[in-house]
């Protein structure tokens, strides 16, 4: 295990940013120092035996596969302080230092013009700091998502998920991506490309969750309540045991939350006003 020494500069999570290689003994262990983002544990992966990187950042943390190249799963929370953040779009995409040699994509992988370098968990969440914005454009927080995908009803849900944070006690997200059998590859680190992006949203003993194929365009309505599935599709799919508040159903459907945007924006620009 290596640690790196991190500036709290006030934030109350983990004093060290933590770098777990699968094949370290007891590296589940260390997550322990997560513990803020991991509220009910973390994740159990079907295939834990892969090469993987356990990343604990400032804000979110992030369990990564180093032979796709690609998150298998990001969590975060977000208070509802921290919902409306007014900091710029930093665009700071590079390389994840923390990750073994070769394990990690790189920007250029992304040179082509298919697939955006799209956040697993959005830099929108993290625009309350400049550090943690900042670190959610680590390539360790990347998977290749159309624009379709990425610019609609991923971003969508994205802010949907900080407008209820905002109008209540906060959310809990996890997110990453679902694979064909055989996934294309892009780059000349092959970066794995999804076949789905899926996303789980908590709020108190609530749940909602969605997969969201990785198409170039959608025939019909694409709005992310078109995809809400029941976890437990999730689960299958990803190779992934989620583990959430007691009380909420795995196998059932939740049905879509209200959203209104209008008046959350509005807030929201005239606070940045304000703080410009």
């Amino acid at each position: 295990m290596r640690t790196f020494p991190l500036r709290l500069l006030g934030w109350p999570i983990a004093a060290l940013i933590l770098v777990i290689a699968s094949a370290a003994p007891g590296a589940a262990a260390p997550l322990q120092d997560c513990a803020a983002m991991l509220p009910w544990g973390a994740p159990a992966m079907a295939n834990d035996a892969a090469p993987h990187t356990y990343l604990c950042r400032l804000a979110y943390v992030v369990r990564h596969n180093n032979l796709r190249h690609v998150p298998d799963w990001v969590a975060w929370p977000t208070a509802n302080a921290h919902a409306a953040g007014c900091l710029p779009r930093s665009d700071s995409f590079r390389a994840d230092p923390d990750l073994p040699p070769g394990a990690g994509a790189t920007p250029e992988d992304y040179d082509e013009p298919n697939f955006d370098q799209g956040h697993v968990a959005g830099d929108g969440f993290f625009n309350y700091a400049a550090e943690p914005e900042s670190q959610s454009f680590l390539m360790s927080n990347m998977t290749p998502q159309t624009a379709a995908n990425n610019r609609g009803p991923y971003r969508a849900l994205e802010i949907s998920s900080r407008e209820w944070a905002a109008a209540g006690h906060g959310v809990w997200n996890i997110a990453g991506p679902i694979f064909g059998a055989r996934p294309r590859t892009i780059g000349r680190t092959k970066v794995a490309v999804p076949a789905a992006s899926w996303m789980v949203v908590v709020r108190g003993d609530r749940a909602i969750a969605v997969i969201i194929p990785n198409l170039m365009t959608y025939r019909g309505p694409h709005q992310w309540q078109e995809f809400i599935a029941p976890i437990a599709e999730i689960e299958r799919q990803a190779g992934i045991r989620i583990h959430l508040p007691a009380g909420i159903a795995h196998d059932t459907v939740e049905p879509a939350w209200p959203v209104d945007h209008g008046p959350w924006t509005v807030a929201h620009q005239a606070a940045c006003r304000t703080v410009r």
